[in-house]
């Protein structure tokens, strides 16, 4: 089912949308990389998306915390 469903298409709409959140952006990425974690989502996606909206340092934390 998860096979057939644009998920790559959804995470980066939700990024995108998550451009606009000044500082709640952050906590944004953070939910949005642990539900994508749990639900079996590779992380590349977020990752590289993220590092394009955030930065090398700050991406690098919400990674951290959204994997964890």
């Amino acid at each position: 089912m998860l096979g057939t469903l644009p998920l790559q298409q959804w995470l980066i709409q939700a990024l995108q949308a998550l451009q606009d959140q000044g500082w709640r952006a952050g906590i944004g990425f953070i939910g949005l990389y642990t539900l994508a974690t749990v639900i079996g989502v590779p992380g590349s996606v977020l990752t590289l998306g993220a590092g394009a909206l955030f930065g090398l340092l700050w991406v690098t934390i919400y990674v951290f915390i959204g994997a964890t």
